[in-house]
């Protein structure tokens, strides 16, 4: 039976959950218009927590409408390797961190060699920053706590690739389906689903995070928000994770058998494993995986 306080805890979460729903909107909104007039290749660019709408974006496009000739990178790699040897292209670059030497690096490249590039991002306070940043096109995401930015912008990337790149019949559907419907009503299942696992994590003094590459984002957003309540944590590629230790896997059913010889091999390591694995679509499990790290971040 759970607690006034956790029930309270979960009831603020969905609530909030609805409001980053509702920024996601405006968001998609001016995405769908630059992606609908985009030419060329496209490549999805990211930094810090941006990875999880880069990803996001990435995996529904490659999916979906697999002929789109799109890539996804980090920003450094975009800047260092490709931005010189490339023809001229469409970028979308998500960020949660404005004022790295990055940003300004690939928004610098992109202009000079010709490229279309539209940065979705923090909005910056630093009014110095917000000068230098005045000249690309941009949205502004105005939250100032890195993981929630990312949540949003992760539920606009999946919004803007449900309604623009369409395919795969019913599959698309159902995940249409759920852009309608949103992510907050399920919210309070969702943790309930899988408190069990959170307290637990939530108890070590250090963990191990990990998961399949195509979680990596969300299970990178997990770690952050353990980091935030003091919990010494680490993402580590699944392939490299050894014990002994605590370890804390994010996954879905797609990868069962995949995981089941992981998990033997990790335990042979004295590995304590922490599981979480969602049965939903793995276009779409990086959002709930995420929300969960929101709930991780903000429990009380």
């Amino acid at each position: 039976m759970q607690s006034t306080g956790k029930r309270s805890d979960i009831r603020l979460l969905a609530n909030r959950v609805q409001a980053l729903e509702d920024i996601a909107k405006k968001i998609s909104n001016n995405l769908n218009q630059y992606l609908e007039s985009s030419k060329g290749r496209l490549y999805i660019v990211y930094s810090r927590l941006g990875y999880l709408p880069a990803n996001i974006l990435y995996w529904i496009i490659s999916t979906m409408t697999p002929e789109n000739d799109v890539r996804l990178l980090d920003a450094m790699s975009y800047s260092y390797y490709v931005a010189a040897y490339t023809e001229p292209s469409t970028i979308v670059f998500f960020t949660t961190d404005p004022g790295s030497n990055i940003t300004l690096n690939i928004l610098q490249a992109a202009r000079l060699m010709g490229n279309e590039i539209l940065m979705v991002s923090t909005k910056p306070q630093n009014v110095i920053l917000a000068d230098m940043l005045a000249p690309y096109d941009k949205i502004y995401v105005d939250l100032q706590d890195e993981i929630e930015t990312s949540i949003a912008m992760g539920i606009a990337a999946f919004n803007t690739g449900i309604k623009i790149y369409k395919g795969l019949g019913r599959r698309h559907e159902r995940l249409d389906t759920h852009m309608k419907e949103g992510f907050h009503p399920v919210t309070a299942e969702l943790i309930e689903k899988y408190s069990n696992v959170i307290d637990s994590i939530a108890s070590t003094e250090g963990i191990i995070v990990t998961s399949p590459k195509i979680l990596e984002p969300s299970a990178y957003l997990i770690s952050e928000a353990l980091r935030r309540r003091g919990i010494k944590s680490r993402y580590e590629p699944l392939e490299y994770v050894a014990g002994p230790g605590d370890v804390l896997i994010i996954s879905s059913t797609v990868e069962e058998h995949y995981m089941k010889e992981k998990i033997f091999k990790l335990r042979l390591m004295r590995a304590k494993i922490h599981q979480i694995v969602f049965n939903t679509d793995p276009l779409e499990t990086n959002i709930y995986a995420s929300i969960i790290g929101l709930y991780i971040a903000r429990k009380r």
